[in-house]
């Protein structure tokens, strides 16, 4: 399993500036960094995205709880 945990953001630091957007994060089981993985156009696309590449993990909204899928 590469990522333990995705997060489903909607403001990212991006060339130094704040944005507003729908952002995929992924928490890797190595370290408790989030990483950029996806930045999708609205919540239904940025779900697609994370249920085609999660296998189990859970999945976090910007509000911090978890999202069904």
């Amino acid at each position: 399993m590469k990522y333990r945990a995705f997060r489903i953001d909607t403001q990212w630091i991006k060339n130094g500036r704040t944005v507003d957007g729908w952002f995929v994060l992924g928490q890797r089981s190595t370290d408790i960094n989030w990483s950029l993985l996806h930045e999708a156009e609205n919540l239904e696309a940025a779900r697609e995205f994370v249920q085609g590449i999660r296998d189990d993990q859970p999945v976090y909204g910007p509000d911090g709880y978890a999202v069904e899928m």
